[in-house]
């Protein structure tokens, strides 16, 4: 410890030190198991205050220009876990400028430090003594959390294996007369977070990388926004045990009720995402309560949720994707409530084109059969309001046959090839429907468990009247190769259909002489709809300054939000003139026959919206009703697909270029409820074989 520069003048009753510096040291701070941290407690037991006035002329001040520390350690450790959780921090240093008896003056510092399990914190700002104010900037640098280990362990069965949390910070705090205030704006990143499951050490959680950005915490007034947080390669494990429980449940820990808690009656803390954006992620599915275990795979899952918000009020719309297997695709589409799905939700999940054989557990649990061959597609629609369940699911087989027998002690006893050969038609499809209400307090639904419920409740109708069956399976039909689905507005190949061009490809090794013609169309009103409403959401998002990179999904449109519910009014103000909301506005309340309540301005600086949700769903129909889009548009969408096809064609159905051909594009009045079709035509190539 040395000082330097100190002098004192006693006539004027002064102590002038330029520099205290302290080099080298340790420190040890720990928290025992009651929660205890010994010389903090020691100094929270007293009140530093001001010493008592002289008389005129006989105070005494000092300042002191710096206070330096440098290549200070301190061990910290905290004992209410088992084991400790421990951290070491090394290469600590600050310094402090403009000390002295004011305590209400300001005293700028500089801080850094290292952790030697792994990262860094740099820190600079300014505070008063008293605690009235403190402004800083902090920076966290790969922080390991490793550590934190005996943390978790305490409420879950897992074992945090690695991952690293960097963070930068603005911290602004004042001590008023109305009570203290606190501001934080920054961002975090999360990378290379992998948790394991304690027992069997397999994968439970993972993520390539986590960030957020836009962050926004307060108290006095309490809130948590955030703009966007972005999910990169997160990998998840869902498993059925025997006794039918998922891991998800069993592997945290029962927590003893609080006798503190308020009984619901306290107020959540104000919590809202604008975006949450997950890429390239992995769901790991196993179901062991079956005859034969059963386990696949989901990859590339992701999509965009947005508007999520503790206000019970409010609704997270959502939009993910994932491929199953090779060419099958997974949707999940729809709002809930985030924080009480149990109030709302409604939810629609899509299965398409999914390979059945590795689903013979199911099958050899239900049915006592294993599956020779299908492919599955399947929709599932499900509406909580108030807690009650209402579900529509539908079930379509492709090519389904089954094969050998599995003993099985639960199985249906019925005439099974008997009811495939009555369900299967000319197509080589079956088409199943079940409904599903129910409680979702005591939900006892699984994906397999589903699909043979429909399967069952179909077969027992079928066996009991099969003429009747018969009857209704007369007609023709081949499969339909020559027609590929796009999806409305767009022109990429989806994986269903791509399966259908590599069994055009396959035929046309054996047909030499032929070639295939590509019709690129276009449908006006589902595609038409489809383009408009993609270009009002990127208008909506450019208007929120949301980065989209190209080709990006916007994503859905997030109704409850203020800043969306304020760029809804500006766009229609800039489609339709200044006095477009105002007549909108009118006409509004004239057919619902109410008020209707629009944003305020001022309170959407804060992030509070308008709860009238009907009312700007109108505002973005109207929008999308607008927005121009000329013909040209459409016939553009048709040639892209035609060429789109051709592509895939050549480049994953082996189909050599020279017997490929794009037709003229056109329009199509034909669509199914979800889809456009582009045809395909067979021609003679010409040329000798």
């Amino acid at each position: 410890m040395t000082l330097e520069g100190d002098a004192i003048d006693t006539g004027k009753r002064e102590i002038l030190l330029r520099e205290l510096a302290v080099r080298g040291g340790a420190a040890s701070l720990v928290r025992d198991a009651q929660g205890k941290i010994d010389p903090l407690a020691s100094l929270a037991a007293r009140e530093v205050t001001p010493p008592p006035a002289a008389g005129p002329g006989a105070a005494w001040h000092f300042r002191l220009a710096a206070l330096k520390l440098s290549g200070l350690k301190v061990s910290l450790a905290d004992r209410g876990f088992e084991p400790a959780i421990k951290y070491e921090l090394a290469d600590v240093s600050a310094t402090l400028k403009k000390l002295s008896d004011d305590l209400r003056a300001s005293v700028p510092f500089e801080a850094a430090l290292k952790v030697t399990q792994g990262g860094s914190l740099s820190a600079s700002g300014s505070f008063a003594p008293d605690g009235s104010l403190a402004d800083a900037q902090l920076t966290l640098t790969r922080f390991n959390l490793a550590p934190l280990q005996p943390a978790l362990a305490r409420y879950a069965t897992l074992d945090l294996k690695s991952g690293n949390v960097s963070a930068s910070a603005s911290l602004k705090y004042r001590k008023t007369k109305s009570g203290p205030s606190l501001g934080v704006t920054g961002s975090l990143a999360l990378a290379g977070l992998e948790i394991d499951e304690a027992q069997g050490g397999d994968r439970f959680l993972s993520c390539k990388s986590l960030s957020a950005t836009g962050i926004r915490f307060g108290l006095a007034p309490d809130r948590l926004a955030i703009k966007e947080i972005r999910v990169r390669q997160p990998g998840a494990k869902i498993t059925i045990f025997k006794d039918r429980s998922v891991n998800l449940a069993t592997v945290f820990r029962k927590q003893e009720a609080s006798s503190t808690v308020d009984s619901g009656k306290s107020k959540p803390f104000p919590v809202s995402i604008e975006r949450v954006r997950l890429d390239g992620g992995t769901v790991d599915f196993a179901d062991l309560s079956l005859v034969l275990p059963f386990a696949t795979r989901v990859r590339e899952f992701g999509g965009v949720a947005t508007g999520i918000s503790s206000n019970p009020a409010s609704r997270a719309e959502m939009k993910f994707e994932g491929r199953v297997d090779k060419t099958g695709l997974a949707r999940v589409d729809g709002a809930l409530s985030p924080f009480a799905p149990k109030r709302f939700m409604d939810l629609r999940t899509v299965f398409r084109n999914v390979e059945m054989v590795p689903m013979t557990p199911y099958s050899a649990t239900f049915a006592g059969r294993k599956i020779a061959s299908g492919r599955l597609s399947l929709d599932l629609e499900y509406k909580i309001k108030d807690g009650k369940l209402e579900g529509n699911n539908k079930v379509l087989l492709d090519k389904f046959t089954l094969g050998e027998r599995v003993d099985a002690p639960n199985a249906l006893h019925l005439p099974l090839d008997l009811a495939i050969a009555l369900l299967t038609d000319a197509d080589g499809k079956i088409n199943v429907a079940v409904p599903v209400s129910g409680d979702v307090n005591s939900p006892q639904f699984s994906y397999g468990h589903l699909i043979w419920q429909a399967i069952a409740t179909v077969i027992k109708n079928i066996v009991t009247a099969p003429f009747r069956a018969l009857g209704a399976l007369l007609g023709g039909g081949a499969t339909k190769l020559d027609a590929i689905a796009f999806d409305p507005g767009s022109a990429r190949v989806l994986p269903t259909e791509l399966d259908k061009l590599k069994k055009v490809g396959e035929a046309m090794q054996k047909r030499p002489k032929l070639k295939v013609i590509v019709d690129g169309r276009s449908q006006q009103a589902l595609d038409g709809k489809a383009l408009r409403d993609d270009k009002v959401r990127r208008e909506l998002a450019a208007a929120q300054k949301v980065k989209l990179a190209p080709g990006e999904e916007p994503g859905p449109v997030a109704l409850d939000d203020a800043r969306t519910q304020r760029a809804l009014e500006k766009l229609m103000a800039a489609r339709s003139g200044k006095d477009a909301m105002a007549q909108f506005t009118a006409e509004f309340e004239k057919n619902a026959g109410r008020k209707a309540k629009r944003v305020n301005p001022a309170l959407a600086l804060l992030g509070t919206g308008s709860d009238d949700r009907e009312f700007y769903e109108a505002i973005y129909r109207r929008l999308v009703e607008l927005h121009p889009l000329a013909a040209a548009e459409l016939e553009t969408l048709a040639r892209r697909r035609a060429a789109a096809v051709s592509q895939a064609l050549v480049e994953d159905a082996g189909v050599d270029a020279a017997r490929v051909a794009t037709g003229e594009p056109g329009a199509t009045g034909e669509a199914t409820q979800d889809t456009i079709e582009t045809k395909l035509r067979l021609d003679v190539l010409g040329a000798k074989p």
